[in-house]
């Protein structure tokens, strides 16, 4: 219910209440711990979810994914150094994960290392092929790193892909953003919201987006998902 209430409603109270209750019933059940420390962080709680992170570290920190979470946490904590070491030791666990390698090359983008950001992102692709987040992200570190042409050139990728599948706008979302195409990109997460697409959640404290937090559409979105301006 409380995933539901999250990540399909954007009703962050009865997800708190469902997150809650679950703890009740399973004080020491890692994962419910983990989710709503990621729910805490969308709502820029960032201790509050740091803390519930570490605590299903502390109950199964041998589970990778546990350890994949406490580094995107940090990472949309703002947290960069801390989420490039926190990546590296789940990814020493498990060297394939894509979902790691996309992550830890967003935290070397923040950080300005460009080359350490492509070369993660590029991994990222090459490990998920059938999901298009990795090679959208890649689009985007293009952009920043002055390259332009490759940006342009995975955004042509991408709306091919859409003619396929399904591309989650907020990932062409990033892409624009990253090549300063601001309408483009809210637009694009003006369809993110129609989809009721669950990665909106984080849409206030994804720092791929600082850029469009003085916009007039982008703060309207933020208050129509009732995430904390």
């Amino acid at each position: 219910m409380a995933w539901i209430d999250f990540g399909y409603e954007y009703d962050w109270s009865a997800a708190g209440k469902d997150f809650k209750r679950a703890l009740e019933l399973r004080p020491n059940y890692a994962e419910a711990h983990l989710y709503y420390g990621w729910d805490l962080v969308s709502l820029g709680r960032n201790e509050e979810g740091l803390a519930e992170s570490k605590h299903a570290l502390e109950l199964d920190p041998l589970s990778v994914e546990a350890n994949l979470f406490e580094g995107n946490i940090l990472y949309f904590g703002h947290r960069y150094d801390q989420a490039i070491d926190q990546l590296h030791k789940t990814l020493e666990m498990e060297p394939d994960l894509w979902f790691g390698h996309m992550f830890l090359g967003l935290a070397y983008e923040r950080k300005g290392d460009f080359p350490r950001a492509v070369a993660e992102l590029q991994k990222a692709t090459k490990l998920e092929t059938s999901v298009p987040w990795p090679l959208a992200e890649l689009g985007h570190a293009y952009a920043l790193s002055g390259k332009k042409a490759e940006a342009e050139q995975v955004l042509r990728e991408l709306m091919d892909w859409s003619r396929r599948g399904y591309v989650p706008p907020y990932n062409m979302a990033t892409l624009y953003a990253g090549l300063g195409n601001k309408n483009q990109a809210l637009a694009m997460l003006e369809k993110g919201y129609e989809d009721h697409s669950m990665i909106l959640t984080y849409l206030n404290v994804d720092p791929e987006f600082d850029s469009l937090h003085s916009e007039p559409r982008f703060k309207d979105l933020v208050h129509r998902l009732g995430l904390q301006p």
